[in-house]
C-alpha cells in the first residue's frame, strides 16, 4: 500500500502540472513571458541563422496565419513596446486519469492582439527633435525631461569625435537605447560612426559613401548593432541630399535594404527647404522626384521661416506656406508621413525665438496637415554655434524647454486627433494672398488680424493666429453664430459644446460675444454643424455626431432655411410653419414670408 501511494502521488502532480501549463503566443524561448529575448530569437530564425523546434515555431506564429515571418516579428516588437497588449496564456489541456471518465473543457480561443498592424511601422503623430543629448550623458533624469516635454521619438547619437573607438560609440548607444526602452520611448538611431560620418567624409576621404560599393556592409553593421532592440524604429541616413538620378537610386537602395533586412524599421532622410532650392520649381524638380523615387516613409523638410532673419514677412510667409502645402500634397500622393522641422535654437543670423514664434510654427504645421513635428535642436551637444536649445551645455533645462513643453502639451493631443484625418482646404483670413480661396461655408468667421482656417475630412476645422510679426497680437475671431459649436479640449481629449465662457492657456471663448480670442501663434480645433447632401440630392444640416437637425430654422450666409421633421431642407416649395406660409426657392432659401 505504501509503495502504491508513493507511485500515485507523482502521477497526480505531473497530471496537474500538465493541465495548468500554458503557452503564450510570442514566448519563443518558453519562459512564460514575452521579452526582448524572444524578439532576438525570432529575428535570428527569420534571418536563417538559427533553427527553432516545432513548439517554438508554433509560439512564434503570433498572428496565427500558419507561417512565421516578419509580421510576427513586428507583433512581438509592439507587444514589448506596449503598443499591443500582452497575449494571455493558451492552456494546454491533457486527459486527466480518473476512475470515471469525464469530458475536459478545451479552450479553442487563440489570443491575438486587438489592434491590427497596418504596416511594419508605428504610424502615429510623433514629436521628436534633431540633435539631442549625447548617449553617454543620457541618464534617467534627462529621459524624464524628454517625457515631461511630451517627446515621443528620440533622435539618439553619441559624440563620435570623443569616441576613441567604434565599440565605445556603440556601447554608449546601446546603453542609452536600453534606458529609453524601459521608459517607453522609441528611437531614431543617428549612427554617425557607421553611417553619416561614413556617408560623408573623414579627413577629406570618403569612407563609406551611400552611393559606394561598401554601402551594404555599412548598413549591415548598423542593423547588426541595433536591430535587436524593439524600441529602435528608424535609422538616420542623410541630410539634405540632391535630386540627381544617382542620388535617388542610392538612397532608394539604402531605404529598401533597411526596410527588408531590419524587419520593421525605416530609414530617415531630411530634405532641403524650397528657399534653398528654387521656390517655383521645388515641388516638380526636387520634392516629388525624391518622394516618388526613394519612397522613404517620412517626408521631412527643415524650413526655418526667413522672417526670423529679419526678411520681409509676407515674402517669407509665402515661401513657408508654399513649402508646407507642397509637403502636404506630395506626401498625400505617395502615402508618406509629412514632417516639418521647427526652428528653435538661435544660430547664425536667426533670432532667439519667443514662445509665440515657436507656437506659430507648430500651429501652422498642424494646419497644413503635418503628421509629425521635430525641433532643431534639443541639445547643444556637439554644436558650438547653437544657443538656447531645450537644455544647455550642462544639460540643464532652459527657458525654451518650458516654452516647448507648453506648446507640445496641446500640440501632441491635436496632432494625435488629426493623424488619420485628411486636410481638405486652407483659407487665409486677413492673410497673404497665397492663403487659399474664399470659402463660402466659413464666410461667417471674421478675424481682427492675420489668421489661417484649415478644414479636415471629419468636418472639423482649425483656426490659427498667424499674427506674430512685427508685433505679436491676440487675434479675435468672431462668428455669426456659435449655435452647436464644439471645441476640442486637449485636457480631456473630448469635444466639448460651447455653452458659456471658456478660458484656456492659448484661447478664450465668449459665447455672449460670439468670439474666440487666440494668443499669438496659438490655435484651436473646432467642430460645428455642417451641411451634407445625400445621394438623392436632399440637403441636411448635421450635428457633430452625424445626427440630423430637425424642425428648425437655420440662418446661414444671410439667408433663412428650414429643416423638416425628417431633417430634409425645404426647397422649391411652400410650407406652413407654426400657422404661417413660407416659400423656399430652389436653393432652399426662404424668399417669401415674415422675416424672409
Amino acid at each position: 500500500m505504501r509503495s502504491k501511494i508513493i507511485f500515485i502521488i507523482p502521477i497526480i502532480i505531473l497530471t496537474v502540472f500538465l493541465n495548468v501549463y500554458a503557452e503564450i503566443d510570442g514566448d519563443v524561448n518558453g519562459d512564460n513571458k514575452v521579452t526582448s529575448a524572444d524578439y532576438v530569437l525570432l529575428r535570428k530564425y527569420i534571418m536563417g541563422s538559427i533553427k527553432l523546434d516545432a513548439k517554438q515555431v508554433k509560439r512564434s506564429d503570433v498572428n496565427k496565419d500558419n507561417k512565421v515571418n516578419a509580421q510576427d516579428y513586428v507583433y512581438i516588437r509592439k507587444i514589448i513596446m506596449g503598443v499591443l497588449p500582452t497575449p494571455t496564456a493558451t492552456p494546454k489541456v491533457t486527459p486527466t486519469p480518473s476512475p470515471t471518465p469525464k469530458a475536459t473543457p478545451t479552450s479553442t480561443a487563440t489570443p491575438t492582439p486587438t489592434q491590427s498592424v497596418k504596416t511594419k511601422y508605428t504610424e502615429q503623430f510623433d514629436i521628436t527633435f534633431f540633435r539631442g543629448v549625447f548617449a553617454r550623458y543620457l541618464d534617467d533624469t534627462q529621459i524624464q525631461y524628454m517625457k515631461d516635454a511630451y517627446f515621443t521619438l528620440v533622435a539618439l547619437e553619441d559624440d563620435w569625435v570623443a569616441s576613441v573607438s567604434y565599440d565605445e560609440y556603440k556601447n554608449n548607444m546601446i546603453n542609452a537605447i536600453k534606458k529609453l526602452e524601459k521608459q517607453g520611448l522609441r528611437v531614431n538611431v543617428y549612427d554617425w560612426m557607421a553611417m553619416w560620418r561614413n556617408f560623408g567624409y573623414e579627413g577629406g576621404k570618403a569612407i563609406c559613401s551611400y552611393s559606394g560599393s561598401n554601402t551594404k556592409s555599412c548598413l549591415d553593421q548598423m542593423i547588426a548593432d541595433y536591430g535587436s532592440y524593439p524600441n529602435v524604429e528608424e535609422y538616420y541616413i542623410l541630410d539634405e541630399p540632391g535630386s540627381s538620378s544617382d542620388n535617388i537610386a542610392a538612397l532608394k537602395y539604402a531605404i529598401d535594404y533597411i526596410r527588408e533586412k531590419s524587419l520593421g524599421r525605416e530609414g530617415y532622410i531630411n530634405l532641403l527647404p524650397n528657399y534653398a532650392y528654387s521656390v517655383s520649381t521645388y515641388r516638380s524638380s526636387y520634392l516629388e522626384p525624391l518622394a516618388s523615387g526613394v519612397k522613404a516613409k517620412v517626408l521631412s523638410v527643415d524650413h526655418y521661416p526667413q522672417m526670423f532673419l529679419g526678411a520681409n514677412v509676407n515674402t517669407s510667409k509665402e515661401q513657408y506656406y508654399n513649402n508646407l502645402w507642397d509637403l502636404h500634397v506630395v506626401s498625400e500622393k505617395y502615402n508618406q508621413i509629412p514632417m516639418m522641422i521647427v526652428l528653435l535654437s538661435q544660430h547664425g543670423s536667426y533670432k532667439n525665438l519667443s514662445r509665440s514664434e515657436i507656437a506659430y510654427q507648430v500651429s501652422t504645421s498642424l494646419a497644413f496637415g503635418m503628421k509629425r513635428i521635430s525641433y532643431f535642436t534639443y541639445s547643444v551637444d556637439g554644436n558650438s554655434g547653437l544657443s538656447n536649445a531645450l537644455v544647455d551645455s550642462n544639460h540643464n533645462r532652459t527657458t525654451h524647454y518650458y516654452d516647448v513643453q507648453s506648446v507640445n502639451k496641446w500640440a501632441l493631443k491635436i496632432g494625435r486627433y488629426l493623424f488619420d484625418k485628411k486636410l481638405t482646404s486652407n483659407i487665409g483670413l486677413n492673410e497673404i494672398s497665397y492663403m487659399g480661396d474664399y470659402n463660402a461655408s466659413y464666410s461667417d468667421i471674421k478675424a481682427t488680424h492675420a489668421g489661417i482656417l484649415s478644414t479636415f475630412s471629419d468636418h472639423s476645422y482649425m483656426l490659427v493666429n498667424s499674427a506674430i510679426l512685427p508685433t505679436p497680437s491676440t487675434n479675435t475671431f468672431t462668428f455669426e453664430s456659435m449655435d452647436g459649436l464644439h471645441y476640442y479640449d486637449t485636457d480631456s481629449d473630448k469635444w466639448v459644446k460651447i455653452t458659456g465662457s471658456v478660458s484656456k492657456d492659448t484661447f478664450v471663448i465668449s459665447l455672449a460675444s460670439k468670439a474666440i480670442s487666440i494668443s499669438p501663434g496659438g490655435c484651436i480645433l473646432l467642430k460645428g454643424r455642417y451641411w451634407e447632401k445625400d445621394n438623392q440630392g436632399y440637403w441636411y444640416y448635421k450635428e457633430i455626431d452625424g445626427s440630423n437637425v430637425t424642425s428648425k430654422w437655420i440662418y446661414y450666409n444671410t439667408k433663412w432655411y428650414y429643416l423638416g421633421s425628417d431633417g430634409k431642407m425645404y426647397a422649391n416649395t411652400t410650407q406652413t410653419i407654426d400657422g404661417v406660409a413660407y416659400h423656399f426657392n430652389a436653393s432652399g432659401a426662404c424668399d417669401s414670408g415674415p422675416g424672409c
